[in-house]
C-alpha cells in the first residue's frame, strides 16, 4: 500500500509565514537601532575632529576664530566654503575653508546619518555668535565659558543655504535663555525681526542632535534639551 508523503498543510505554512514575519518585525528595529548607534558614533568623531582643527587654527591665527558665513568679500576668512552648481544649487566646498588644513580630510564635515550631505557636502554649521558673519573675528578670550558655549551644530540643511551656508544662530537674540530649539516636526518660534529659531537635525537615536563646544568636547543634545543658553556668547 502507497505511503502517504508528508508535507505541510496550507494553514501550517502560514503559522511558518507569520512566525517569520513577527521575527524580522523584532529584529529589524534592533539592527536599525544599531546601525545608527554606529553612525551617530561616527558623527560624534567627526565632530571631534573638527574640533581639534579649530583649536590648532586658533594657536597659528591669535586665538581669533574664522568667520561662520563664506563672505565674497574676504574670501578664505571662513571656516567652509560653498559654490554653486550648474542649476544653481548650494553646496559647501570644505577644501578652501580655513579649518580643512588642520583636518586634511573632506569625511568629517558629514554625518553618515545625514541623508543630504552627500549632495551639499556638509552637516554641521557654526555659530554666528562665535564668528560673526563680517570681517570681525572673535577672540578666544571673549568667551566666558567656552564649555557651555556651542561652536559647531547639526541643522537641517535645507535651513542653510546661501552666503551663511556654513553659520547657524541669531534667532536666539533677546529670547530668555531657557527658549529651546525645535526639531523638524515641531513649531518653529520666531522672534520678530531678529528671524526663526534655527532647526534641530533631531536625525539620532531619542531625537538627539550632536554639538561641539568651543573647548574641544562634543554633546549629544535629546530631543527638548537644547536651550538658546548654549549658543549665546
Amino acid at each position: 500500500m502507497p505511503t502517504r508523503r508528508a508535507g505541510l498543510t496550507l494553514i501550517e505554512l502560514l503559522i511558518v509565514i507569520a512566525i517569520i514575519a513577527v521575527l524580522i518585525a523584532l529584529v529589524l528595529p534592533v539592527l536599525f537601532l544599531g546601525r545608527e548607534k554606529a553612525r551617530s558614533k561616527q558623527c560624534i568623531s567627526n565632530l571631534s575632529q573638527l574640533g581639534k582643527g579649530f583649536l590648532l587654527y586658533l594657536q597659528d591665527w591669535n586665538e581669533t576664530f574664522p568667520t561662520a558665513g563664506d563672505l565674497r568679500a574676504n574670501p578664505g576668512t571662513a571656516w567652509v566654503a560653498y559654490n554653486h552648481d550648474t542649476a544653481g544649487r548650494v553646496y559647501a566646498e570644505p577644501e578652501r575653508g580655513a579649518i580643512f588644513p588642520y583636518v586634511r580630510t573632506v569625511e568629517v564635515y558629514t554625518c553618515p546619518s545625514d541623508l543630504l550631505a552627500r549632495s551639499l557636502r556638509l552637516s554641521y554649521q557654526m555659530n554666528s555668535t562665535v564668528g560673526y558673519i563680517d570681517p570681525i573675528a572673535v577672540h578666544y578670550s571673549e568667551i566666558r565659558a567656552p564649555a557651555e558655549l556651542i561652536l559647531l551644530l547639526e541643522i537641517v540643511n535645507q535651513y542653510y543655504i546661501g552666503p551663511t551656508i556654513g553659520a547657524f544662530g541669531g534667532g536666539c537674540i533677546d529670547l530668555p535663555p531657557s527658549t529651546v530649539l525645535p526639531c523638524p516636526s515641531d513649531p518653529i518660534p520666531c522672534n520678530g525681526d531678529r528671524g526663526c529659531l534655527d532647526v534641530l537635525s533631531c536625525r539620532h537615536a531619542g531625537s538627539a542632535t550632536n554639538a561641539l563646544f568651543c573647548d574641544g568636547h562634543v554633546r549629544a543634545f535629546p530631543k527638548g534639551m537644547l536651550p538658546c543658553r548654549y549658543i549665546e556668547k
